[in-house]
């Protein structure tokens, strides 16, 4: 009797034990909330992931009828809905997203809030390819790129997005972004997407965004750069600089609200997680560096970016990332020569250490040429600004072998090189990673970079595909509107395996000009008055130097003009979010496994595998095992 009451009082154990695991997992499969996969969709509807390009004029409709995403607190994690217009168009298209709600805790992902974004897509006319191999999709036609809001989330401006006409024999792309705020609790969050035409519901599609137990950062880890031209989106929004003036915030002058204009793309590029941190430090009236005389302007604009508080004097309040708390992780000192002095670059130190804001550093000269002259006057003038303070790093986007050749590697702090020159494929020179190593051992202040280039597409020719160059494979990653979303995506995975500290991307809107180089954009009809709405073929590769887009007044039916990002800017910020994932498991002790998934797919930097199913993987694998390292760990924001 004792034995069988023994027995059974460690089965009554044992069950209260079974039954108390799954509380501890709020990803537990029990609960899971039950997915109607059909959800009694048509077959010209269909939903699909982030890491797929549906073309307008060609492709057959997908399958999947309910979406399934994975994601951290913290996290922007997108999915996308098509419709199929057969013989007949749609002539009133809409589409939007429900609530998410976590049945458990009755938490609220509200699609009224800037935490859930709707956007249709619109498309590039791509009439010549950037390039061909696996890294591209290899055929001409309407890709889709260009992301419209159904509402604005930073002036909160509806726009002429929905509802929109499909044309007969057409597809129509949506683009869905979900932000899990950092306080939902982990779980599942179940919503509906609904797509109509007019009052006729075509199909409403289950939902799941399964919520992982760790929050994100809002600022990056993995420092970047980029820049905005002055004034471009002033010359397509307004048809000038001095049209700016008419800007919010601008007080009626045009050089302040070229400048904000900036700012607010610096904004949004903070939502997607990179600096824009290539910015005009000259404002009206002060003529010279801002710090120099208080730093009044410059600290009024800049300050927010800096600090993490985007809300700008002048500018309406609700002009704020998504991302709260989200500051740049660079700043570039943008001067004119006359400024090349100690007393310019000793303010830039001691205003932006008083102010805590992040050490900024000197793009001095961006890829010099192979000319001993242009690398004697480079080195004088980093000898020069070296003498200034060593407390402020010089930027030079080269390649080591070349800086070695003209004596030049102690001249520069942050060497930043692009993607081809570190691993040539059996091109001469080969540059091992192990020489930056080298380099970087030789000062603790140095850093190694990463960046990309039109040659990274196999060319830098308008009219003349990839590959162009023979000693190059052309099959490196690439933020081509005709490359492949894998190749859009997995420079930061490749960033992480070669242990760099950064990434920099030349421009943002190189196109928005109006004449110089731009004019490239419009080739081979555009001439001088090139419209990026309508090409950004630049430098031989489709979107090269092209990451968000102007949304004119007239192009988005918004009073204010509001900035339009690409799909290829989501998947870069996508490609930051992994990074987080990789460097998270490192700072968690879990390196080895981190490099093991990035190793599944990416061989080196010229060789991985173009499949999108393959990098979800890898990113799943990080996410159950960041999930469960927490959980065991306690609920925590970073691995820091």
């Amino acid at each position: 009797m004792t034995k069988v009451l023994a027995s059974a009082l460690v089965a009554l154990v044992m069950m209260h034990a079974v039954a108390q695991t799954p509380a501890s997992d709020p990803l537990d499969a029990s609960f899971k909330p039950a997915m109607n996969v059909n959800a009694g969709a048509p077959a010209n509807v269909w939903m699909t992931g982030s890491l797929e390009k549906v073309l307008q004029d060609k492709g057959n409709p997908g399958a999947a009828h309910s979406m399934t995403v994975s994601t951290m607190r913290n996290e922007i994690q997108s999915f996308q809905v098509h419709v199929h217009a057969g013989q007949t168009p749609v002539r009133a298209l809409n589409v939007t997203m429900s609530d998410l709600v976590n049945a458990r805790t009755k938490t609220r992902i509200s699609a009224a809030s800037t935490d859930i974004v709707v956007y249709r897509e619109a498309y590039m006319n791509v009439h010549i390819k950037s390039g061909s191999g696996v890294t591209f999709l290899n055929t001409l036609g309407h890709i889709p790129d260009i992301l419209i809001p159904a509402v604005d989330p930073y002036y909160h401006q509806k726009t002429n997005a929905f509802p929109f006409n499909v044309a007969a024999g057409n597809n129509q792309s949506v683009w869905i972004d979900v932000h899990t705020p950092p306080t939902a609790p982990a779980g599942y969050y179940s919503g509906t997407v609904t797509v109509s035409d007019g009052a006729t519901v075509l199909a409403a599609m289950p939902v799941l965004y399964a919520v992982w137990e760790w929050e994100m950062p809002s600022t990056a880890s993995l420092p970047s750069y980029t820049a905005v031209s002055y004034g471009g989106f002033c010359y397509q929004a307004y048809g000038s600089i001095p049209g700016c003036a008419a800007y919010p915030g601008s007080m009626g002058i045009a050089d302040y609200g070229a400048t904000l204009t900036g700012v607010d793309a610096a904004v949004e590029m903070l939502d997607n997680r990179y600096s824009l941190s290539g910015m005009i430090n000259i404002f009206p009236g002060e003529g010279s560096f801002a710090p120099t005389n208080g730093g009044a302007s410059f600290d009024a604009v800049y300050g927010p970016l800096l600090n993490g508080t985007p809300t700008f004097a002048g500018s309406p309040a609700h002009v704020a990332t998504i991302l709260k708390g989200a500051r740049l992780t660079t700043y570039n000192m943008t001067i004119v020569p006359s400024q090349l002095t100690a007393a310019t670059f000793q303010n830039f130190q001691k205003h932006f250490a008083a102010n805590h804001w992040v050490t900024p550093f000197y793009y001095m000269v961006d890829e010099p040429k192979d000319d001993p002259a242009v690398w004697k006057t480079l080195v004088e003038n980093a000898n020069k600004v070296h003498s200034f303070t060593r407390g402020i790093p010089i930027g030079i986007t080269t390649d080591l072998l070349t800086a070695q050749k003209h004596n030049a590697l102690d001249a520069i702090d942050i060497l930043i090189a692009q993607t081809v020159t570190l691993e040539m494929g059996g091109g001469t020179p080969k540059q091992d990673l192990g020489l930056y190593s080298k380099w970087l051992a030789g000062n603790p202040l140095r850093k190694f970079w990463m960046y990309q280039g039109c040659t990274d597409a196999g060319t830098c020719t308008n009219g003349v595909p990839g590959p162009q160059y023979p000693k190059y494979p052309n099959t490196f990653p690439n933020y081509n509107v005709d490359g492949t979303p894998v190749a859009n995506r997995s420079l930061e995975w490749i960033t992480f395996l070669n242990g760099q500290q950064g990434e920099l991307y030349y421009y943002i809107d190189v196109c928005d000009g109006p004449g110089g180089v731009a004019t490239q954009c419009g080739y081979p009809t555009m001439g001088t008055t090139p419209d990026p709405l309508k090409s950004v073929y630049y430098s031989g590769g489709w979107g090269d130097g092209t990451l968000m887009y102007p949304g004119s007044s007239t192009y988005v039916g918004t009073k204010t003009p509001i900035w339009l990002p690409s799909m290829r800017l989501k998947m870069i910020r996508d490609g930051m979010q992994d990074y987080e994932y990789l460097n998270a498991l490192n700072g968690l002790g879990e390196g080895a496994f981190a490099t093991q998934q990035a190793r599944s797919f990416i061989t080196n930097t010229y060789t991985f595998k173009n499949d999108s199913n393959a990098l979800q993987t890898a990113r799943d694998a990080m996410g159950n095992k960041i999930h469960q390292l927490t959980l065991s760990r306690g609920r925590g924001k970073t691995a820091r």
